[in-house]
């Protein structure tokens, strides 16, 4: 009686054990996630990016990024004559659309070093390149005013149109490098990238009453270079 008692308990313990065992085999399987966080790209511009990743190997992930993009200040407002016609003598971009923003989508690897554990904690290197899919036109509002646009008088004549802009720069590239902290399926990074996607360029093709919107503008860059955060969680 008492051997069939050991038996069992020594079965249940290893029940047990083997359990434990693979739940830890588990935690370094996972096959997805997800990410949110945000950056601040040299250019004077933020964003924020939610991803997610399937990885077919422990080491290499399959997705993709979805990112809004905004400008990070007021710049000088684009304002110009008005030469088409007589009933107004000044044109100026409407408030709402003072700010720059974009929105993207970015097909990206993630390639993943083995991590190193330091207790609970694993910590990895991310490399991640891309190809990032950009709007190429966006509509503007413009204020024809009967008085000059630089000068802070009332006036009484106005009128609003809407114009689209196009701009020549749809598809761009993207790499980042990132430091990758998880616990479990818990996850922080912190990262440095590059690209040459530029949230100005739609709004420099800009061209009102023979006014270009160049000139408002910061001036185009072969690269450019971020940081940026995040938090995430696998499943």
């Amino acid at each position: 009686m008492k051997q069939h008692r050991l038996i069992r308990f020594c079965c249940v313990a290893l029940l047990l054990i083997c359990g434990t065992a693979r739940g830890q085999i588990l935690r370094d399987h996972w096959s997805h996630e997800v990410t949110f966080g945000g950056g601040y790209c040299l250019n004077e511009h933020f964003s924020i990016e939610f991803s997610y990743f399937y990885f077919p190997w422990r080491y290499l992930g399959v997705g993709g990024y979805v990112g809004m993009h905004a400008s990070g200040r007021d710049r000088q407002i684009p304002f110009g004559p008005v030469s088409s016609t007589p009933d107004y003598s000044s044109w100026i971009l409407t408030s709402e659309h003072a700010k720059v923003t974009g929105l993207t989508l970015t097909p990206s690897l993630l390639l993943t070093t083995p991590a190193v554990r330091v207790n609970a904690l694993a910590i990895s290197l991310r490399v991640i390149p891309g190809v990032t899919l950009g709007l190429p036109r966006e509509r503007i509002e413009v204020e024809y005013r009967e008085v000059d646009a630089d000068k802070l008088v009332e006036y009484s004549n106005y009128k609003y149109e809407r114009y689209w802009l196009k701009g020549n720069q749809w598809l761009s590239w993207s790499g980042k490098v990132a430091l990758n902290l998880s616990i479990d399926e818990l996850g922080f990074g912190l990262g440095y990238g590059v690209s040459n996607y530029d949230i100005w360029n739609t709004r420099r093709s800009g061209n009102i009453e023979g006014t270009s919107f160049q000139s408002f503008y910061p001036t185009p860059q072969a690269l450019y270079q971020y940081f940026f955060l995040y938090a995430s969680w696998k499943f």
